[in-house]
């Protein structure tokens, strides 16, 4: 018990948020379309490193800022 509140308390999540919105061909199976709309809200788009559908190895800092840009 006293390894498994160790490990709890020690790990923690160091890389930056992305890929966490899923886009597909519709509103059944994903959030996004490929041009990253969001489905069932018009004008709306996701413009961050959440609709990325591939993680970079390296900083998401440019991978976002090409999303938003």
């Amino acid at each position: 018990v006293l390894v498994h509140e160790f490990i709890r308390a020690s790990i923690f999540q160091a890389h930056h948020w992305s890929s966490a919105v899923r886009m597909g061909p519709d509103a059944q199976t994903a959030v996004l379309d490929a041009q990253a709309r969001v489905f069932g809200v018009e004008g709306l788009r996701v413009a961050d490193a959440s609709s990325l559908p591939i993680i970079s190895d390296g900083n998401m800092a440019a991978p976002a800022y090409l999303v938003g840009w």
